[in-house]
């Protein structure tokens, strides 16, 4: 999987890494896990306020930018800055993920207000309890992409679960009846339950992938969900591209995650911290050595430490991004304010 926000997407002529998301289900309720695979392990997991005013990132001329009010607090894990996460879960017990998605064909421009890629991901975290709120959501603003090719991965803490795809120019929603498998790689849903009755021939391929997670969902054991659920990501980890693995417990609005150089396993409890607007902001660096309960570790957030991170992330990709685009990214935040 390849998570970007629309401008920062530029690399076609690379091949799509293989990132993987699921559900199991756990004696204290569902358990979410997701392998991020790309390039670059930087990042910083923000704790995102309740009460601010936003109006959506654009970097095109013509478009109107969605506006809200962020009505939960949120815990999110950024690569290309705050408010563009690559996933999070919100104070309700949402969490949503973005994979790519090569088959994807986003709607055409209509008279709806838009969002990129993954802010779509903090418009939906800001606003919905469930996924069923969440899919409602998602239909009142329309994705603008530039180049990111992505689908997304949404459980709430009842473990309902939705993908949400577009195809041929559609909003294509699995959930329910519809998803017999709670899990999602990088092809489209309705191609990969189609594996599970015949071969998926690549053997490292996203449909291999897929139906490997479906035999370990269907084949879970007792014991801890969360190391069961670390267990299931190591069964389609790749060594050199697996940068994060993150494991939510939805109804606990408890994170459990490592990366690449610090194997060790970092927790945090959203509930840890204060929720609302005029609280500060906090971030952790994903590149912190700490293990356990990581909650103290978390600082102010600071403007130079986003601005460092965009810049950091985008250098290799800078001739080919729109003038200012850096600095744009990097800025936005400063646009949020608390609602009156």
């Amino acid at each position: 999987m390849r998570t970007f926000l629309a401008v920062l997407l530029v690399v076609a002529a690379r091949p799509a890494l293989p990132c993987s998301a699921f559900l199991r289900e756990g004696p204290a309720g569902p358990v979410m896990g997701k392998s991020y695979d790309w390039d670059d392990e930087r990042g910083l997991v923000l704790v995102n306020k309740r009460g601010m005013e936003k109006r959506a990132l654009v970097l095109s001329p013509g478009q109107t930018p969605a506006a809200w009010s962020s009505r939960l607090s949120s815990l999110t894990f950024n690569q290309y800055g705050r408010e563009q996460p690559n996933g999070g879960i919100n104070e309700a017990g949402l969490a949503v993920e973005v994979l790519v998605l090569p088959d994807t064909a986003y709607e055409k421009p209509d008279g709806r207000p838009v969002v990129t890629e993954l802010g779509l991901v903090q418009y939906l975290l800001d606003q919905a309890s469930t996924t069923s709120e969440a899919v409602e959501l998602a239909r009142k603003v329309r994705v603008a992409p530039v180049h990111a090719r992505l689908h997304y991965f949404l459980c709430d803490a009842r473990a309902t679960c939705a993908t949400l795809e577009f195809l041929r120019g559609a909003l294509v929603v699995s959930t329910a009846d519809a998803m017999p498998v709670r899990a999602v790689t990088n092809s489209s849903y309705a191609a990969s339950i189609r594996v599970l009755t015949r071969p998926a021939g690549n053997a490292h391929g996203s449909l291999t992938r897929f139906a490997r997670l479906a035999g370990e969902l269907r084949d879970a054991s007792e014991g801890d969900p969360v190391a069961a659920a670390f267990a299931i990501l190591d069964s389609v980890r790749f060594e050199d591209s697996t940068q994060w693995q993150i494991v939510y417990e939805l109804r606990a609005r408890r994170v459990h995650f490592r990366n690449l150089r610090h194997p060790s396993v970092k927790t945090v409890a959203l509930g840890d911290f204060p929720s609302a607007c005029a609280e500060p902001v906090l971030m952790l660096d994903m590149a912190s050595d700490q293990a356990g309960d990581v909650a103290s570790a978390f600082v102010h957030y600071r403007e130079e430490a986003n601005r460092a991170l965009v810049e950091a992330t985008l250098r290799s990709r800078r001739a080919k991004l729109p003038a200012g685009t850096s600095r744009r990214v990097a800025a936005y935040p400063s646009t949020l304010v608390c609602a009156p």
